[in-house]
């Protein structure tokens, strides 16, 4: 399984389990003003069960 973690300069603010949403959500933080939004994706078992 992959989640979609959007991140800011300050580190990582989201997950979801859809690209569509994480990258909804990191359009409105860019609308908001906030530079070097990202989004990634990363396995769960990179980060371990949660």
């Amino acid at each position: 399984m992959r989640i979609w973690v959007v991140s800011t300069g300050s580190g990582p603010v989201a997950a979801y389990d859809s690209f569509s949403a994480a990258r909804k959500y990191a359009a409105s933080l860019k609308a908001a003003g906030i530079a070097m939004v990202t989004v990634k994706s990363v396995s769960l078992h990179s980060v371990g069960a949660i």
